[in-house]
This record gives C-alpha cells, sequence and structure tokens, in this order.
C-alpha cells in the first residue's frame, strides 16, 4: 500500500478541497508571520518579531500537518474507521488566533506606542 491515496472518495472532490484550504490557511500564516516579522525588524520591537517567528513556524506546521491529515483521511477512508480529528482542528484553531490577536496587539502598540 502506497502512502498516497490510490482513488478519490468523493467525487465533488471534498476531501481534496479541504487540504488545500488547510494549505492556503498555513501559506497565509507564513506570510502573515513574515510581514509581521519584517516590520517588527524595521521598528526595533523585539516581541513582534517573536511573534511573527512564531507564527511563520505555525504557519510551517499547519502545512506538513495538512499533508499528513490528507493522507491520513484516505488511509482511514480504506479501512473504514473514523476520520474525525477534533482535537487538531481545535488546536490549529487556538494557535492561529492566539497567535493573530498577539501579533495584531503588538502591531498596534508599535504603531501608536
Amino acid at each position: 500500500m502506497t502512502s498516497q491515496p490510490d482513488r478519490v472518495f468523493d467525487p465533488a472532490g471534498q476531501h481534496e478541497r479541504t487540504a488545500l484550504a488547510w494549505e492556503r490557511t498555513a501559506i497565509a500564516q507564513m506570510v502573515g508571520g513574515g510581514l509581521l516579522f519584517n516590520h517588527a525588524i524595521n521598528s526595533s520591537a523585539v516581541w513582534a518579531e517573536i511573534a511573527g517567528l512564531l507564527i511563520a513556524a505555525a504557519g510551517a506546521v499547519t502545512l506538513l500537518w495538512s499533508e499528513r491529515r490528507y493522507v491520513d483521511l484516505h488511509r482511514a477512508l480504506r479501512s473504514g474507521t473514523d476520520v474525525t480529528h477534533v482535537v487538531m482542528l481545535r488546536t490549529v484553531t487556538w494557535v492561529t488566533v492566539t497567535l493573530s490577536a498577539g501579533s495584531v496587539l503588538l502591531l498596534i502598540t508599535t504603531m501608536f506606542g
């Protein structure tokens, strides 16, 4: 058995669209973190630099996880087991919201402080 899916389980491509959405989210996290880091370097805000790096790293982890999740999903579908992964969804959501909110606060305090 290969690690890549051998067939599409949904003719409408729901799993593929979901994987692409996770990848777009991860890329947006990395770009946002990079932009925050670049702004922080120009304004000498150390905490914003750290937040930018953390957001970019979270994006990289999300990107790697999305590929792994796609392969695991097809493995579960082939074997007939449950495909839900609520803990990971909650974790990614919590990290994204927390780091994004923190970076917005740091950006505001840097711009107006």
